[in-house]
């Protein structure tokens, strides 16, 4: 699990700056809260089932998921993940920036229309029973080819690059319109997002919430719902028990140092509430991480 800056963007790291292209294997149980968290990036994101069923939402929308599907998230959307039966899934996931693609004539014809707001925000490759699709076939490769790093990996992963874009060529993507309005309530949840990132620390109201989306209390009630299908209140805790999280394992604070960094209005508070949200309690889940560091999150 990659952690989120202030802008709620993942902070995604890579091997060489100058080739931001990365790939990644996990579980949904490598997150304690047992979601894939709310947040965007640059990056065209693949990301492929290899188990399980997920439900992936982008903006607005719900993706389903079953294994051997592959779902194209585009750049700065909004996404996150889930199980719909509370099970486990695995996954592996394909990130590269819109700079990996230097051509100037496939970044302006191609790559740029394909990255606009106007375009569509994702695309679902989906699996026929029994087969797979070139673009699951492709993004094995890029995966397998950036763990491995053979000689010459970098040529080969881009020939493959390059392929993924005719592949998303061809399903006109760029030509799809996005929903506008939608695009401009997604706008205004990124903002307050962004507030409750940077503010999380401190008492946050719905009010304060509200305003930093330019909307009135229901409006931000309504769209917290339809959107992250939980209340502003609900996510700003989520946010704060990411953060213990963070903390748990990174520091060795006390309870009661951690409960006031994450906004917690006090140790028992915390505790309670870590409990009821993961199962254990902060010093149990910190003893399981160094037990088991290999599954830190």
């Amino acid at each position: 699990m990659q952690p989120l800056n202030q802008e709620l963007a993942e902070n995604l790291r890579y091997d060489s700056p100058e080739f931001p292209l990365r790939a990644m294997q996990g579980q949904l149980r490598d997150y304690p809260s047992g979601m894939m968290p709310p947040h965007w990036h640059n990056e065209l994101e693949f990301i492929l089932l290899r188990s399980g069923s997920a439900v992936y939402r982008v903006n607005e929308r719900d993706y389903r998921l079953v294994a051997g599907d592959v779902l194209f998230v585009n750049s700065n959307r909004l996404h996150f993940g889930y199980s719909p039966k509370g099970g486990d899934f695995s996954y592996s996931v394909l990130h590269f920036l819109p700079d990996l693609i230097s051509d100037r004539l496939v970044k302006h014809k191609y790559l740029l229309p394909l990255i606009s707001p106007s375009a569509c925000d994702a695309c679902l490759f989906a699996a026929a029973p029994g087969q797979t699709t070139a673009v699951y076939g492709t993004v094995c490769s890029l995966i397998s080819l950036f763990l491995q790093q053979p000689p010459g990996y970098e040529l080969h992963m881009l020939e493959l690059v390059y392929r993924l874009l005719r592949l998303l060529e061809q399903e006109n993507i760029a030509c799809r319109p996005a929903d506008e309005t939608g695009n401009l309530r997604i706008r205004s949840m990124q903002t307050m997002l962004k507030y409750i990132q940077q503010h999380c620390a401190e008492k946050i109201t719905l009010d304060e919430i509200a305003a930093a989306g330019a909307m009135c209390r229901s409006k931000c009630t309504v769209l917290f719902r339809q959107v992250l299908q939980q209340t502003a209140i609900e996510y700003v805790q989520s946010v704060r028990l990411q953060k213990s999280c963070e903390l748990l394992s990174e520091t060795d604070l006390s309870m009661t140092e951690i409960a006031g960094s994450c906004g917690f209005s006090g140790a028992s508070y915390f505790v309670e509430l870590f409990h009821q949200q993961f199962g254990m309690t902060p010093r149990r889940y910190r003893a399981s991480l160094r037990e088991s560091p290999a599954k830190v999150p």
